[in-house]
């Protein structure tokens, strides 16, 4: 993260649509890289399986977090 505020980049994308999720540890995971990527002055979306997406709606600190079905949506999303 660091690296990637130094660059000047104001947006992070987190990709979980090819790789393995770390299943229940997931909410927590995401909000502690979502308050890092917040105090660098940055914004995060991540891309994952619906399933996943369900998940993370169900939780009050993770359900504002901007999930996309696919890398190209996430992309499209930034502009």
């Amino acid at each position: 993260l660091n690296k990637v505020a130094a660059a000047c980049y104001e947006d992070i994308v987190i990709d979980f649509g090819a790789g393995a999720l770390p299943g229940d540890r997931l909410p927590k995971l995401l909000i502690g890289v979502s308050g890092l990527v917040k105090s660098m002055g940055m914004a995060m979306s991540v891309v994952a399986s619906a399933d996943a997406q369900k998940m993370l709606s169900g939780f009050e600190e993770t359900k504002g977090i901007k999930v996309y079905g696919s890398l190209q949506e996430a992309r499209a999303a930034l502009g």
